[in-house]
């Protein structure tokens, strides 16, 4: 009898032979000496078994891992998937999202930003800011035609949006979004959220969101995230995120992690639930890891995913967190920690199956548009032109980025854990693929090793674990 992890638990059931799956296709399974017997995983069907050590002994492990390989076809997985996209897609809001400056209050180490001196940090002109809203307004009569009921949401990203040279700006999205009955979800650094309180106070109506990044409490965060001019940031964030949350304004604050801070992380969550965050329904505590995605910041502190995610979870072992809780950092270790019921409400609501992120998916149709005018596809790239996927004036595309996934490459193709790690980080595979490689199987067997291994033998019976 084999054992389906599944839902925080392992399930008796039975595989269906190579006769019985009708001539299915044989996929690369990921396996490993567990516990007495074998876990393995076949990323490309997400199905993750444990076979005990009797069940090898009795059929052995070729057949067995034969029998755990097959599944349909590849034109079958994709149809599947690309009509569960569709479903999602037609359920989504529409987000468009602007950058009218790429200047910045603060000076963080590891800013992917701060490393291109080419960067116009001027303000948005006013004649872009008209071509930039003419198109906004057509995307949202478009959409809306299509159908009515359809959310639409602009954010606003950099740099940083919340400074005085773009207050004017930031004044006229906020009544084109007034006008248009359009949400606005703004990524900030919160230092001078105060200074747009005359703004965002009014039309607290249409926020949908203000996302936050705190590195962590008082002087710690202080020494990470500088101001320009040398102040220091951390109180004045908690009073800005504080009136906010008064005006019944919906905060996301970002704790982002790497081996630096990592001590950080249960006295912010100490701290959070000092002030009233952690069981505030406006309030999500989102956890994320610093990264470097194109290879070029050489910041040394960086931790992978499965080593962050395990580090949590032990902190989570010693007092557990709070519900609202949001981990945002998964990526190849998404779907193992879900069956794990550990992804601390990580859902990925833009990613697609066999893709890496939401940048590579159909699923999501978001693009950043800046101050220049230029259109970007993913987060990480938004002013280097070097990504540029096209312009408002002479249109643009995303089918280059949706190329990127488990079916358009052979050594993915041909990977067991191709199904999870989909290719990687587009940015990183397509700066060096080999090293994304070997960092996503290495991250991969870590997370086997520290956090699935010690999880499984405590869902296995005494005999088995």
């Amino acid at each position: 009898m084999l054992k389906l992890m599944e839902d925080g638990a392992v399930q008796e059931c039975r595989r269906p032979g190579p006769a019985q799956a009708g001539g299915g296709t044989a996929y690369p399974v990921y396996h490993r000496d567990l516990h007495g017997g074998m876990l393995a995983a076949n990323s490309f069907m997400d199905e993750v078994w444990f076979v005990e050590g009797g069940e090898l002994l009795a059929h052995g492990r070729d057949a067995i891992l034969s029998r755990l390989a097959q599944g349909p076809a590849p034109e079958a997985l994709i149809r599947e998937a690309a009509l569960r996209t569709q479903r999602l897609k037609e359920a989504a809001p529409y987000e468009l999202a602007f950058c009218p400056t790429y200047s910045c209050n603060l000076r963080c180490a590891y800013c992917y930003q701060q490393f291109d001196p080419t960067l116009d940090k001027r303000v948005v002109s006013d004649e872009n800011l008209s071509k930039f809203l003419a198109y906004a307004g057509g995307m949202i009569d478009k959409v809306r035609a299509a159908r009515p009921e359809r959310p639409v949401v602009l954010q606003f990203f950099g740099g940083e949006p919340f400074t005085r040279p773009a207050k004017p700006v930031i004044k006229k999205l906020f009544e084109f979004c007034r006008e248009r009955k359009v949400h606005v979800a703004v990524t900030t650094n919160g230092v001078g959220v105060d200074d747009f309180f005359d703004i965002l106070l009014p039309y607290h109506g249409y926020i949908a969101k203000v996302g936050v990044t705190l590195d962590g409490v008082g002087e710690f965060h202080d020494s990470r995230r500088k101001s320009r001019d040398g102040r220091d940031t951390f109180d004045g964030i908690v009073r800005n995120i504080n009136v906010l949350l008064r005006a019944g304004i919906r905060v996301m604050t970002s704790l982002t992690l790497d081996k630096s801070n990592l001590g950080q992380a249960e006295r912010f969550f100490a701290f959070a639930e000092a002030q009233g965050w952690s069981d505030n329904p406006l309030v999500e505590l989102s956890v994320a890891r610093v990264d470097d995605r194109k290879y070029e910041t050489g910041y040394d502190a960086i931790m992978s995913e499965a080593r962050l995610f395990k580090e949590l979870l032990d902190l989570n072992s010693r007092k557990p967190f709070p519900a609202n809780i949001r981990f945002a950092f998964l990526k190849t270790s998404l779907p193992l920690a879900a069956r794990l019921r550990s992804a601390f409400n990580q859902n990925e609501a833009g990613r697609d199956k066999f893709r890496y992120c939401w940048s590579c998916s159909g699923l999501d149709s978001m693009v950043y548009v800046d101050s220049g005018l230029d259109v970007y596809r993913c987060t990480y790239t938004v002013g280097d032109k070097r990504f540029r996927i096209g312009t408002l004036a002479g249109g643009f595309s995303t089918e280059e980025w949706e190329k990127h996934w488990t079916w358009g490459r052979r050594e993915c193709r041909e990977c067991p854990i191709g199904g999870y790690c989909s290719g990687g980080c587009r940015l990183s595979a397509q700066k060096d693929f080999e090293r994304n490689c070997r960092e996503e199987k290495a991250n991969f067997e870590y997370l086997i090793e520290h956090v699935v291994a010690p999880k499984l033998a405590g869902m296995l019976p005494a005999k088995a674990a």
